[in-house]
């Protein structure tokens, strides 16, 4: 109402000096109250943004405390999130199935929180494994299979040995490698980043990883040659801390198999 008796006096003040209304001006009490009435109206515009500008301040103020709050308590994933043993994961990792080939529990992603990769398959011939699936265990016990397409290559034991350390960036990778025991293989490659596991994109299209023994940190795979014979080239791997990835590098005249 305020507002449409301000835009109705103006109007009607508008009027009357286009048409030489000439009334305000012998009359000093009207001209008197239609000044009044024209500063009020301009006092309650100013008030009303006045009082939205404040309103808008104390909305912002109050937004960047809420958002200051927030970030310093701990969200309910972290706040929620609890480490089992070793012992407790393995448990689970058994539960998966009679046929437990490959079991490997360890930090695997610097959290100081372990998670467990497990092999469900059977025995070869020739003493090795026939991996059916691969399944992954998280700190806090929940299960998710990762991999279950072999297309019947075996799983060769090395030693029983699947797990590869990188304490130069505290981190660790469950691997194996596969293959018909013929003169080539391939090898697949898990890592966990923020407690989830993840198969690194070169998994499955490396053949052998490795470690320098005298050089920790520095990875290599193998690339088949067959210019003389058949020689597997030591090839460079090179690791990505943020991302938690490795590529391949240069393909040095080494070969692995001398």
């Amino acid at each position: 109402m305020k507002k449409a008796l301000i835009i109705s006096v103006t109007g009607i003040l508008s009027f009357m000096l286009l048409a030489g209304c000439s009334g305000a001006a012998n009359n000093p009490d009207l001209a008197d109250k239609l000044s009044d009435i024209k500063e009020t109206a301009q006092e309650q515009n100013i008030s009303k943004e006045e009082k939205s500008e404040a309103e808008e301040k104390s909305k912002a103020e109050e937004k960047s405390e809420t958002e200051e709050d927030i970030s310093e308590e701990p969200t309910t994933e972290s706040a929620a999130k609890s480490s089992l043993s070793k012992e407790e994961l393995a448990e689970i990792g058994k539960s998966l199935g009679d046929n437990v080939c490959v079991l490997e529990t360890h930090d695997y992603d610097g959290d100081g929180m372990d998670e467990t990769f497990v092999v469900l398959g059977g025995e070869d011939e020739f003493g090795g494994y026939l991996p059916e699936e691969i399944w992954f265990v998280s700190c806090e016990g929940a299960t998710e299979l990762i991999r279950d397409d072999f297309k019947g290559l075996s799983l060769y034991k090395e030693n029983d040995n699947f797990y590869m350390d990188y304490p130069e960036e505290d981190k660790g990778f469950f691997y194996g490698d596969c293959g018909g025991y013929g003169s080539g293989w391939t090898t697949f490659i898990f890592g966990v980043k923020d407690g989830r596991s993840y198969e690194l994109d070169v998994s499955m299209d490396t053949e052998g990883f490795y470690q320098e023994e005298d050089k920790p940190g520095e990875f290599y795979t193998l690339t088949d040659n067959y210019d003389n014979g058949h020689a597997y080239l030591k090839t460079e791997l090179i690791y990505n801390n943020k991302t938690g990835q490795f590529t391949k590098g240069k393909v040095s005249d080494e070969n692995w198999a001398e």
